[in-house]
């Protein structure tokens, strides 16, 4: 699992294509000193970035400067968005496959079927610490709350929140297991969980030891004291659907079919914006407050205190599997998984702002 550095890129870029990125991006010249931004005009609004042997992109993770891929059956790649070479790479990160990385600080964490929680560092790939779940199913979920403090994994019936700093696990949440009191709201969660549906996205609010999580499908969302272990599902009405991000200030940002809700963390009362229907999972530009994600084929972007959408991008020829705001919400880097016979789609946009 050592990683390699490799100076060959690992995409495909043309000169004029990695000309305007570095123009849009704000990149370097030979000198190393600031290429200056030709006017709005002349920048495209997108330009794709392809995977030079077409291997499908499992997700993404990406900071201002770098994208990290969980490529291949099991690997990770950092690309520089600059220049497309491949920083490092790490080819067997969890064999079995590559489910999920995040980004949290200069720590870049992932999970996979090998049952592993892994850290690893942004700079060299080298693999900082890791820890072990022993669960019966694959750990298909990972996210870190907004203190940077917590960082929870799920399978489809399980939730475990970690200290990143460690791996050390703090709290578990198991709805696979039958609880003593069927008309429980812990009963309510099992047979749920027992019916077909999962757990898709989970929060956690700040000061308290509260997560929110929502369960696909039939589409609720729940309240999980970690501490108490009280659990309570009547946050919203059944069958609204929905979303859930981490909000950059630690509110919870909840997208159903029809609203942007923010749930306050004394109260949970939500304020709702109308965003329309489809959305996929949420991502917040860590300074300058602008959500995106992906809705079919398209990528869009909402101001994040206001809720107003700010742009609906096209150019994906396949659903969008994420979209992550970067530079103060003035780039996007979005994917779309690789099909049978069709390489995956990494595309870099710039995002007029009003």
């Amino acid at each position: 699992m050592r990683p390699s550095r490799r100076r060959t890129s690992g995409l495909h870029l043309s000169a004029g294509i990695l000309a305007c990125l570095l123009a849009a991006c704000g990149g370097a010249d030979e000198g190393g000193r600031s290429a200056s931004a030709p006017a709005p005009d002349a920048l495209p609004d997108a330009e794709l970035i392809s995977l030079s042997d077409g291997r499908p992109i499992h997700w993404i993770a990406a900071d201002d400067d770098t994208v990290y891929c969980g490529v291949d059956d099991r690997g990770i790649e950092a690309i520089v968005l600059a220049t497309g070479e491949v920083r490092w790479s790490v080819p067997d990160a969890h064999p079995g496959g590559v489910a999920r990385v995040v980004l949290l600080g200069d720590t870049l964490y992932s999970t996979g079927d090998d049952d592993r929680v892994c850290a690893w560092s942004t700079t060299t790939g080298e693999l900082l610490r890791q820890a072990t779940v022993i669960s019966p199913q694959r750990i298909g979920q990972l996210w870190h709350d907004a203190s940077g403090s917590r960082l929870l994994a799920c399978t489809r019936t399980e939730l475990w929140v970690f200290d990143p700093r460690t791996l050390e696990l703090r709290h578990h949440l198991n709805g696979s297991e039958p609880p003593d009191d069927p008309q429980s709201a812990q009963g309510q969660l099992y047979r749920s969980l027992q019916g077909g549906v999962y757990i898709e996205d989970a929060v956690v609010l700040p000061g308290r030891s509260r997560v929110l999580f929502s369960i696909d499908q039939r589409r609720s969302l729940w309240s999980w004291d970690m501490e108490s272990g009280e659990l309570s599902d009547d946050l919203m009405p059944e069958g609204t659907g929905g979303r859930l991000h981490q909000g950059r200030d630690g509110r919870a940002l909840y997208v159903s079919r029809q609203r942007l809700a923010r749930y306050d963390a004394r109260d949970l009362g939500a304020t709702p914006e109308d965003v329309g229907a489809g959305v996929g999972a949420i991502r917040e530009d860590a300074r300058g407050g602008v959500l995106a994600a992906g809705v079919g084929r398209q990528v869009r972007v909402w101001d994040g205190e206001s809720g107003q959408t700010l742009a609906t991008l096209e150019g994906h020829t396949r659903i969008v599997g994420l979209a992550i705001p970067i530079r103060g919400g003035r780039n996007l880097v979005s994917f779309a998984p690789g099909a049978r016979h069709q390489p995956a789609e990494l595309r870099m946009w710039r995002v007029n702002r009003p």
